[in-house]
């Protein structure tokens, strides 16, 4: 079971288990906002580590995705509004412990996207729908081509300059229109 380490009023609540636990910043974004008008709920959580774990993902899969659903649960966000969990781990304990490399390690972001729609659901993300509900009261707006490509080409460009000039020579940057325009 897992331990929420801290939560919002500062509060630690008691050890759950005596395993060593992986500390896990987890920050969810909901299609809507609560009443204080804010999209995302941040806490932190400890998931139990047993030294027999089969790998990073099963690990993951059982243990992070049913304690997300509770904090939805309890802090009275609805899980079919969740759009993405974004998390940040202590993957070196999990390392030490198992053994094994870790999610990150394997090259995996470590987020996990929601909703209809949603360009790159990938089998995982559409399984975390089924089984916990995230996403499903969402409707992403599905883009036209040029719109995918000015997307793609933008995810490119975070990663580097080579992608950019791929971008501009595309002429598809979703923000070029609003560059300053070079004076005559």
């Amino acid at each position: 079971m897992y331990e929420v380490t801290e939560n919002q009023a500062g509060q630690s609540p008691a050890s759950l288990t005596e395993s060593p636990q992986m500390r896990v910043n987890v920050i969810l974004s909901f299609n809507n906002c609560d009443a204080q008008g804010e999209h995302q709920e941040i806490f932190n959580l400890g998931l139990p580590i047993c030294s027999s774990e089969k790998d990073a993902a099963s690990f993951i899969d059982r243990e992070l995705f049913k304690a997300v659903k509770d904090e939805c649960l309890l802090r009275g966000r609805d899980p079919g509004q969740l759009v993405k969990i974004s998390t940040c781990s202590d993957w070196d304990l999990f390392e030490k412990v198992t053994g094994k490399p870790s999610l990150y390690r394997l090259g995996h972001q470590c987020k996990w996207y929601f909703g209809e729609g949603q360009m790159g659901i990938d089998f995982w993300e559409r399984r975390l729908m089924q089984d916990y509900g995230f996403g499903i009261d969402t409707q992403i707006p599905v883009l036209g081509a040029k719109e995918i490509l000015a997307f793609l080409f933008w995810q490119l460009k975070q990663k580097g300059p080579r992608a950019e000039r791929m971008a501009e020579m595309q002429d598809l940057q979703p923000n070029r229109s609003e560059r300053a325009s070079p004076a005559s």
